[in-house]
């Protein structure tokens, strides 16, 4: 994964491990499936490795880079099913870890009763924000302030309340 991750966006290596290091922490033992939750994880962003480091920064402008981002997930589903197919994982779970990829990474889940491997994934891509190597790439393409705008964004939308309370506690010791 970490070949076809380090193609696409800069950042996307640490963002994996620390989602995943976090996906550990936060797991809860008969509430999130870890078949479905740590290779959803995994293999969220891999679609912007399919992406060249060169050409993302075409794709200027928040409508573009939305368009961009449905295009990945599809990317990243449709090479999660693949890669899952071979390492005998069932149609099942395939199917529940193509979901969370194609709805857990959305800035608002919008699906009904959402699983709860969906929802830690989701909370995980919003608590990335707070670290340091996210903040770093951040601060290259906004101004302070639009990213203090983000991150007070990013703080509303986590439903975890743990994840919540630490991403908190992180914003909370940022100077910006």
């Amino acid at each position: 994964l970490i070949p076809i991750l380090s193609n696409g966006r800069p950042g996307d290596v640490p963002h994996i491990r620390s989602a995943y290091v976090n996906a550990q922490r936060f797991f809860k033992k008969g509430v999130h499936n870890p078949r479905i939750l740590f290779p959803a994880v995994l293999l969220h962003d891999i679609g912007f490795g399919f992406l060249r480091k060169t050409t993302i920064p075409l794709v200027a402008g928040q409508k573009k880079i939305k368009e961009l981002s449905h295009a990945v997930t599809a990317l990243s589903s449709a090479y999660a099913g693949w890669i899952l197919s071979c390492y005998g994982f069932s149609e099942g779970e395939i199917k529940a870890i193509r979901f969370c990829i194609e709805y857990g990474d959305d800035e608002e889940l919008t699906v009904k009763s959402p699983p709860a491997e969906m929802i830690l994934l989701h909370d995980l891509n919003f608590l990335d924000r707070f670290y340091p190597h996210r903040i770093k790439i951040a601060l290259k393409r906004h101004t302070k302030k639009d990213f203090q705008i983000i991150l007070k964004r990013s703080l509303t939308a986590i439903l975890t309340p743990e994840i919540k309370e630490e991403a908190e506690k992180r914003y909370n010791r940022l100077s910006l």
